[in-house]
């Protein structure tokens, strides 16, 4: 956001994550780039610390379980937050592509999304949380699409 000339940014915490909130308005193009930077710089920084590591005997076999665990989960939550489901990075990123006068077909990928692959995780892993979290997205874009969402997405205009 600091590139495109935001010096006022702020953070709202939530209790799976964390919402950057923009004092002034992006083109469409940047709202993509600055959605999908923080996945991709999650992404890399695990794979750098994987390529790093495999020619890199650690001292003690707890660096090396907290590096491999660093590993997985910055890749993972990395591609897990580009699923396109709003408030994801994917679902701002989808918005960008839609363009600002699609809000609602915005919410409705969203909302069928976060359905099909919260089925299709509960499927296979029989995780109540996994189906809980999903269930949670699908919920919140279910209440956007109503208009009686309680969450600001300040980005979707």
């Amino acid at each position: 956001m600091r590139r495109y000339g935001d010096r006022r940014v702020s953070i709202v915490l939530y209790a799976f994550g964390g919402l950057a909130i923009p004092s002034v308005r992006r083109t469409q193009m940047e709202d993509i780039i600055v959605s999908a930077a923080g996945p991709m710089v999650q992404i890399a920084a695990g794979l750098l610390v994987y390529y790093t590591t495999r020619s890199w005997d650690a001292p003690d076999w707890r660096i090396s379980y907290f590096l491999g665990q660093f590993f997985w989960i910055s890749v993972f939550w990395g591609i897990f937050n580009l699923v396109p489901i709003v408030p994801l990075d994917g679902g701002h990123i989808l918005h960008g592509f839609l363009g600002p006068f699609r809000r609602r077909t915005t919410l409705t990928v969203s909302l069928a999304c976060a359905v099909l692959v919260g089925l299709w995780i509960f499927q296979y892993t029989h995780s109540i949380f996994n189906l809980l979290l999903f269930g949670m997205l699908a919920y919140n874009n279910w209440q956007e699409l109503n208009g009686r969402g309680q969450f600001s997405f300040t980005n979707m205009r």
